[in-house]
């Protein structure tokens, strides 16, 4: 029997709006972002600006700051915010998938931190950006690549091999994503649904 896999993004798709830069701002303020992202991005041509260097720059304000304190602020933050931000539509969508029994997993981009946390109380997997921790404290560096675009593909596939001890070819996959970095993996799936910002569904 075929096993299914749903796969949600989460900004944007499972949340009405992007859950990053409140967290940072959150954990290390608002100025602190702000002067990271003069100092590393916005002063560069934006025909040099990319998301996997933008993710790299907000990881670097992380840097130093206790994985025990971000622990506690990812759960506080899943309380007070994330849980009021999820879509009914695709929350719905999620349940469904639950209900049929199909192997669910959150795939996003944002930081694994509290991506986890949200995961927990959906009760669903999570493939996403990972941050390096020494000693307790974040390094400010990323484990492995951004989960954006072909890396999500690429950290979907080892999920299935490990999880389902099969391969992505092999399994029926419902992606839904809203933005460029969801569509390598909207391209492989057997039915896949872009998510637009405003309640509208589009099957790509």
């Amino acid at each position: 029997m075929t096993a299914t896999v749903a796969a949600f993004d989460l900004d944007g798709t499972l949340t009405d709006r992007d859950c990053l830069i409140p967290f940072v701002t959150a954990l290390v303020g608002r100025r602190t972002l702000v002067s990271a992202l003069a100092k590393h991005i916005i002063r560069k041509p934006a025909s040099v600006r990319d998301r996997d260097q933008l993710k790299a720059v907000t990881a670097l304000t992380l840097s130093g700051v206790e994985h025990e304190v971000a622990t506690m602020r990812a759960e506080a933050f899943i309380t007070d915010h994330v849980m009021g931000w999820l879509r009914s539509d695709t929350l719905a969508r999620l349940n469904q998938h639950q209900s049929a029994g199909h192997h669910v997993v959150i795939v996003s981009a944002s930081f694994e931190i509290y991506v986890s946390r949200l995961a927990e109380r959906l009760g669903v997997d999570y493939l996403a950006t990972r941050l390096d921790v020494d000693d307790g404290r974040f390094t400010g560096r990323l484990i492995g690549p951004n989960c954006r675009g072909d890396e999500k593909v690429t950290r979907l596939t080892e999920y299935v091999r490990q999880r389902l001890d099969a391969h992505l070819d092999d399994v029926e996959l419902y992606a839904y994503g809203d933005s460029a970095g969801d569509r390598p993996l909207l391209d492989i799936a057997d039915h896949a649904c872009f998510v637009r910002r405003i309640d509208r569904w589009s099957p790509v």
